[in-house]
């Protein structure tokens, strides 16, 4: 039980930091996060939750009002058995 929670807050650590490097880049406003898949799977994503485990689309910042671009973000984080041992 504690290896997953070590993982969730990694997992955290890292949407948190993906967070900061698209919003200082080319994103405004967007929070990325995490929810649990199973004991020792996290998925890290745009609008994911404990209940929706699907990252969303996010639309990037553009200088032409008419453009729309999205980006895609998710990873999945596993525990490594062998090296929980």
């Amino acid at each position: 039980m504690k290896q997953q929670a070590d993982l969730k807050t990694q997992a955290r650590e890292f949407a948190g930091d993906l967070s900061k490097l698209l919003n200082g880049t080319i994103t405004q406003g967007i929070r990325i996060t995490v929810g649990m898949r199973t004991a020792g799977t996290a998925l890290v994503g745009y609008r994911v939750t404990r209940t929706n485990l699907v990252s969303a689309s996010i639309e990037l910042r553009t200088r032409q009002p008419r453009t729309a671009l999205y980006l895609y973000v998710a990873y999945t984080l596993d525990l490594d058995e062998e090296d929980a041992q």
